[in-house]
């Protein structure tokens, strides 16, 4: 994360990729050349196949710090909900939606050198062997001195959503019926929370607050609600 004037506050701050080095051939074809001495260098000397090749931002043929620049933002374009109901001959209905729209979430839990973390089962699809992924590198026990895991667009996500929030029907029997019983007013009713989430991302739960920065955090519950309202 970072703050920085003329930019969106806060906003994730990393290095640009430019896909998997897929054999030696392409690790030795991303070279710069001194424009002063005409000396031409690997932009990446410790990378063997398998590794993210990253943007040389700053142009200087080589990566570092510098090359980090902003990589997306946390805080959404729109943020938006509505909420529908309608009654007809003692029948009640209402649903209310709820979205953000414009941001991205930064995924904790694709970080291959995190050992404890649980995986996604599209883990299995990361690099393997040329031509097996253009997005997700190799996994290795071992130092990785190309420095697959530093914070970049390789860890965000669309996070952009739209999700039923609550559905809920009810039926209120009529009172010249309740009314004999003493009961001014019955009804009973049945209600959902979080029954439809629609979105590209494939975390958890997309609607994780905070930063969004998924650490992998216990999804929202689906609720489903039985109960009836007694008023005499």
């Amino acid at each position: 994360m970072r703050g920085q004037n003329g930019y969106t506050y806060p906003f994730f701050y990393g290095l640009k990729t430019n896909g998997i080095f897929q054999n030696w051939d392409e690790i030795n074809s991303y070279t710069w050349t001194n424009p002063e001495t005409g000396e031409t260098r690997l932009i990446q000397p410790n990378a063997v196949p398998g590794d993210v090749r990253f943007v040389d931002y700053d142009n200087n043929g080589e990566i570092t710090v510098e090359d980090k620049q902003m990589i997306g933002k946390p805080m959404p374009d729109w943020t938006y909900g509505i909420t529908l109901g309608a009654d007809y001959k003692g029948f009640d209905f209402s649903m209310f939606w709820q979205g953000s729209y414009g941001f991205d979430i930064f995924q904790f839990t694709t970080r291959g050198d995190v050992s404890t973390l649980n995986r996604r089962a599209w883990f299995l699809d990361r690099w393997h062997g040329e031509g097996t992924s253009d997005r997700m590198p190799r996994m290795a026990n071992t130092s990785n001195r190309n420095l697959n895991w530093h914070s970049s667009d390789l860890f965000l996500a669309d996070g952009s959503y739209l999700r039923l929030k609550n559905i809920q029907l009810g039926y209120t029997i009529p009172a010249n019926l309740t009314r004999k019983a003493a009961v001014e007013r019955l009804r009973f009713f049945v209600s959902v929370h979080n029954l439809l989430t629609f979105t590209r991302y494939e975390g958890f739960d997309v609607e994780i607050g905070g930063r969004s920065i998924d650490k992998g955090v216990y999804p929202q519950s689906r609720i489903i609600s039985v109960g009836a309202n007694l008023a005499f």
